[in-house]
């Protein structure tokens, strides 16, 4: 039976799998389950530690679960969405301050697991890397905090500007190279039309960009 968990006992479950290669976590029936779903790394790791989202918006009780693929050296490569902007992107372009938003509430606290996906289709090979809380009332943890704070506020000019010029929507970056807006869609694809003018063919997303990953990963804070 699933249970529904604190970040920390998330932090202490996962820390007892990491480096073993799934074959030795999982039984076949778990491995068809991957497989249908496409090697997803947050379903993966739910059926590892016998997680209960606490419903569809939030993880653990106290946060979010957050996993990425990365290199044998821990390294991730790809950005990670976060949550869709479509909805309310025009909420940024009004002001709508960071700690406010929908991408804060996903990211001001969450337990990030890396997973070697070597080799890439060889599922029981598999392994995650230890669990990293990142926590923005984390002391220790400022510094990145206000980094991306500082990219939503660069992302927000970005928008503005578009908005106020009548200019299709382009990939979002932050000074940082922390945060992204950027395309997020299938088909059929759902346009953002504000004020009649269509910024964007498809709904866009934010996305924590491998950079920031790379940056939680060399400070090692929130290991133990």
């Amino acid at each position: 039976m699933r249970e529904k968990l604190t970040l920390l006992e998330g932090f202490n479950r996962i820390n007892a799998i990491v480096n073993q290669p799934l074959e030795n976590l999982l039984n076949e029936n778990q491995f068809d389950l991957i497989i249908k779903n496409k090697g997803k790394a947050g379903t993966l790791l739910e059926e590892l530690i016998n997680l209960e989202p606490v419903s569809h918006t939030m993880d653990f009780v106290d946060g979010e679960l957050k996993t990425n693929f990365v290199n044998e050296n821990g390294i991730a490569k790809e950005p990670l969405a976060i949550t869709q902007v479509g909805g309310w992107i025009k909420d940024i372009i009004e002001g709508l301050f960071f700690e406010d938003s929908k991408v804060f509430k996903k990211i001001k606290k969450f337990l990030y697991v890396p997973l070697v996906r070597l080799p890439k289709n060889e599922y029981k090979k598999w392994k995650f890397l230890p669990p990293i809380l990142f926590d923005k009332d984390n002391r220790e943890q400022q510094t990145i905090y206000n980094c991306l704070c500082d990219d939503y506020k660069d992302i927000q000019k970005q928008a503005v500007c578009c908005f106020k010029q009548k200019l299709k929507f382009h990939t979002f970056n932050g000074d940082w190279n922390y945060l992204q807006i950027r395309t997020k869609d299938s088909m059929p694809y759902t346009p953002i039309i504000l004020d009649g003018f269509e910024f964007s063919n498809k709904q866009r997303a934010f996305y924590i960009k491998a950079n920031f990953f790379k940056k939680l990963n060399e400070s090692k804070i929130g290991v133990s």
